[in-house]
């Protein structure tokens, strides 16, 4: 039933790919625009590239990527809400000496995504305050001997009429020792997810050290993949039915010093194809991917995590990759003492899409 809203309010709002990306309250009882102009009493609901717009006296949208004011339209019935609240940021990196293994970054929590109907009589001021949430902060790389990276960011939360989708929780750290990095839980009708936890006390189970990821329910964003404590192993984010997917884990280190890939992203509700792994490396290892949307304003894929390096001295780790509209980071790879570690990923920050007609 969601998943018929969501896509009766996409097509109903045109977004897609000719969609470009524009400034909040840019759509929605706009008269004027670069490159044209509506008549009185009709209202922007979409941007040719060139700024020319698309009018209608039936249907107005407002798209909001940063926190703003909507606007009621004079006319109308009933007003669709689709948000996401802002992805969780990757862990960092751990350093292990050397004969010790390392975990990377664990992925950040998917946030959650929800869709509402409102009576136009339901909305009776004539402006509401639109709140958009920031994605998670990335965490940084250890520095030190055995030392652990610091925890992703938690996303931030999106509302509006009193209607909030929770940010998804930060990736967990990439440890120094032989201790597993956890996934940040994905943000959830009960609230945010927590940081680097297996799982929330939502539900939202984020992928642990073994990479176990369970399926979301409807409103709970995915959890982020966790990096094995002993195998070196990354692991995916968790994917959702409805909201955001969570980031995915970078590569860790064996006790003899084997790097290891971090794991690809994971895909989401609006988008194709998760990005790429970031590829270990005896020198500089590759970051992970940066999250997209097939649409948009679509809820992204997850970010992919940092590759680590085998190098004894002088070598680079992978950064996690950032998420997208919602979606969780990536976290970064682990590098031995006197090497590099990855940084983890920034959390796609939240959006919203408010339709009246």
């Amino acid at each position: 039933m969601k998943r018929s809203i969501l896509s009766s309010l996409l097509l109903a709002a045109a977004l897609g790919a000719a969609s470009p990306a524009i400034a909040s309250g840019y759509y929605g009882g706009v008269s004027t625009v670069t490159g044209g102009a509506c008549s009185a009493g009709q209202y922007v609901i979409s941007i040719s590239p060139a700024g020319v717009p698309t009018c209608s006296t039936s249907i107005d949208r407002q798209v909001f990527t940063a926190s703003g004011t909507w606007a009621k339209p004079a006319f109308g019935t009933q007003v669709t809400l689709f948000e996401c609240g802002g992805g969780g940021g990757g862990g960092g990196g751990g350093m292990p000496p050397s004969g010790t293994a390392g975990s990377g970054g664990g992925g950040g929590g998917g946030a959650e995504c929800l869709t509402k109907t409102f009576a136009i009589a339901d909305l009776p001021s004539a402006t509401y305050a639109v709140t958009v949430g920031a994605g998670g902060t990335p965490g940084a790389a250890a520095t030190t001997s055995g030392g652990n990276g610091t925890a992703g960011g938690v996303g931030g939360n999106t509302s509006f009429a009193s209607k909030i989708a929770y940010g998804g929780g930060g990736g967990g750290v990439g440890a120094g020792a032989a201790t597993a990095s956890t996934g940040g839980g994905g943000g959830s009708f009960i609230g945010v997810g927590l940081t680097g936890n297996a799982a929330s006390a939502s539900g939202c189970t984020a992928g642990g050290g073994s990479g176990a990821a369970a399926t979301q329910t409807i409103e709970c964003g995915g959890g982020g993949g966790g990096t094995s404590a002993t195998l070196a192993t990354a692991s995916v984010g968790a994917v959702s039915s409805f909201s955001a997917p969570g980031g995915s884990s970078g590569g860790g280190l064996t006790s003899a010093g084997v790097a290891a890939n971090g794991s690809a992203g994971q895909r989401g509700q609006g988008c194709g194809a998760g990005p790429s792994t970031g590829t270990t490396s005896t020198t500089v290892a590759g970051n992970g991917g940066n999250a997209t949307a097939d649409q948009a304003y679509g809820i992204g894929c997850g970010g992919a995590g940092g590759g680590s390096t085998s190098a004894t001295s002088g070598g680079t780790s992978g950064n996690g990759g950032n998420g997208f509209n919602g979606s969780g980071a990536g976290g970064g790879g682990a590098a031995l003492f006197g090497n590099t570690a990855g940084n983890g990923g920034t959390g796609g920050s939240g959006f919203v899409v408010i339709v009246t007609n």
